[in-house]
């Protein structure tokens, strides 16, 4: 998924608000087609890794880079191998639309959507986002309340209404590596009994 697609900036603070509908999208597909998964919060400024790291999410855009057709930043890669399914959701619409058209028109694009040309909207703009109040994370056994978590920048600025999640899972020039890159990150409705309760998140922005 694209916060362009959302009319969102490209900045991962830009998305990064409690309210966001890009969250709101992403939490959804935790809880279902994504569940269980590994997720990654992608700079598209970023050029791969040029060796192996602790991050196992990492190591595989390794490998398939190996086996790309050409060089290129991972950007480059992510758009012409996955599937874009920002589509799924309403309030998509508007820039959807306008990409598909101008797909149809021309063909000379990736058709990121992965679309049918004979049936292009298809399954388009049938999911709600959904605001999930707890935040997991299966792989260290941890979670916060988005709500109550705290997001202190440097040290000593504490930042409202932040939901941390993008931060967490970061890959990008500014943020480096996350805390939870390539973790396998759920949601929850209920706080879990058996995870530890984290209260504060720590960045260098």
């Amino acid at each position: 998924i694209t916060p362009y697609c959302f009319d969102y900036g490209s900045k991962s603070l830009e998305s990064s608000h409690t309210s966001s509908a890009v969250l709101g999208a992403l939490k959804e597909l935790l809880r279902t087609r994504w569940k269980n998964n590994r997720v990654m919060w992608l700079g598209d400024e970023i050029d791969f890794p040029e060796e192996e790291n602790s991050s196992e999410l990492l190591n595989d855009f390794l490998k398939q880079r190996e086996g790309w057709k050409e060089p290129g930043a991972i950007e480059d890669m992510v758009y012409e191998t996955y599937k874009n399914v920002s589509c799924l959701f309403e309030g998509t619409g508007p820039i959807v639309v306008e990409d598909v058209e101008r797909y149809l028109e021309y063909q000379d694009e990736i058709n990121e959507y992965g679309i049918d040309i004979n049936d292009p909207y298809k399954d388009m703009f049938c999911k709600d986002i959904h605001y999930a109040p707890y935040i997991l994370n299966h792989s260290k056994k941890l979670y916060y309340a988005v709500k109550d978590i705290i997001v202190v920048n440097q040290g000593t600025e504490e930042w409202e209404y932040t939901d941390p999640l993008p931060l967490l899972m970061s890959y990008g020039e500014k943020l480096g590596k996350g805390e939870w890159l390539g973790d396998v990150i759920g949601v929850s409705n209920v706080e879990p009994s058996d995870y530890k309760i984290i209260n504060e998140v720590s960045i260098n922005w």
